[in-house]
């Protein structure tokens, strides 16, 4: 699908700015599918983004976008046999039992302080992936498709395997990583940047030779959920370090589209995030400035109006763990048009009020 160039122009736009419209898709976890709902409303919009700045789960609706030129093969992507095969190789890491579990989050609510040590980010993953010797992603994109440039954000690990356990003293544990093409690179090529805490180290990196699917593996791995993964001998985490990567994203584009998220959760999120992270996400979403041009889209009732149709987490006491739903194809297809539906709908409304 073709962009109508004249009616994508924004007045006004900085003649320093490499691109006029830049969709943020932060976080997301399993409900990634509303992220191209939100992509096919700018489209019918007319407000076609020439970037995409994509996180965690939002990486993999990017990746979708990535793949396949139009609206209507992104969407036949979303709903396949290997989206949904990919979900499927998510699975329980069967070293943790639920007593466990509970504990540490009980300790990290109770201590609410960073680290002191380097923490082993292998052991303490709730979850792995089958078989990693294949591509998590199933399908093969480009960093530079449909007339739109995707840059992925992940992180680096400042440590080795030989620190685990030692004292950290004042190191960082992350340096922050944008994946893209030499055009999203150069774009950023003199933007200010300030960590949100010293456990990120105070510049970050701009990778143009990781492959889109590795990045999108690289993406996903929240802490505490996934463990890292390791290319050509670095270790990478996900990209919670910077879930809503708005001061970047303002610095090469004139206009953002970015999302009025939930708040996360006082008893697990903003715990972990504390620990690991040194910083409380809400209070980072809360200085996000509100700008006239900024288009936001209000997702906070995504947990909400979506918790049937996600991947949840379950309890089993007699197994002692926790595991993963595994929707069956006919639930998973379900589950996404149900969030593709919802994100066409949320930004189509903040789309028309903003032409208001």
């Amino acid at each position: 699908m073709k962009p109508n160039t004249k009616s994508n122009q924004i007045p006004g736009k900085h003649k320093d700015k490499t691109f006029e419209h830049t969709m943020l898709m932060s976080g997301g976890g399993s409900r990634f599918g509303y992220y191209l709902g939100m992509y096919a409303a700018a489209i019918d919009s007319n407000k076609h983004p020439d970037a995409i700045f994509a996180t965690c789960g939002g990486a993999i609706a990017a990746g979708i976008i990535g793949s396949f030129n139009s609206i209507e093969e992104q969407k036949e992507a979303l709903l396949s046999h290997e989206l949904h095969q990919m979900s499927q190789r998510i699975q329980c890491n069967r070293r943790h039992s639920l007593i466990k579990l509970f504990l540490d989050l009980g300790k990290r609510y109770l201590h609410r302080k960073a680290t002191d040590i380097f923490p082993d980010l292998h052991h303490d993953a709730i979850f792995t992936i089958d078989d990693e010797t294949k591509p998590l992603f199933p399908f093969i994109p480009n960093y530079a498709s449909n007339s739109c440039t995707i840059a992925i954000i992940g992180s680096k690990l400042c440590f080795n395997e030989s620190q685990v356990g030692t004292k950290r003293h004042s190191s960082p544990l992350f340096e922050e990583v944008v994946f893209s093409n030499n055009k999203g690179i150069s774009a950023l090529s003199k933007a200010p940047y300030t960590p949100h805490s010293s456990l990120i180290k105070n510049v970050f990196k701009k990778e143009d030779s990781v492959s889109f699917q590795n990045a999108i593996r690289i993406s996903v791995s929240d802490i505490y959920y996934l463990p890292p993964y390791s290319v050509a001998g670095n270790n990478y985490m996900g990209g919670m370090l910077d879930l809503v990567p708005f001061h970047l994203a303002q610095h090469c584009s004139t206009m953002l589209s970015l999302e009025e998220k939930q708040p996360f959760s006082s008893f697990s999120a903003i715990p972990a995030f504390l620990h690991l992270l040194g910083y409380n996400p809400n209070d980072v979403q809360q200085t996000i400035p509100r700008r006239a041009q900024d288009i936001w889209i209000d997702t906070a009732d995504s947990p909400k109006r979506l918790k049937a149709h996600q991947i949840n987490k379950k309890i089993q006491c007699l197994s002692n763990q926790i595991e993963l739903e595994t929707p069956s194809y006919d639930q998973f297809r379900t589950m996404m048009q149900a969030q593709w539906d919802y994100g066409y709908h949320k930004a189509s409304m903040a789309f028309n009020q903003h032409k208001k």
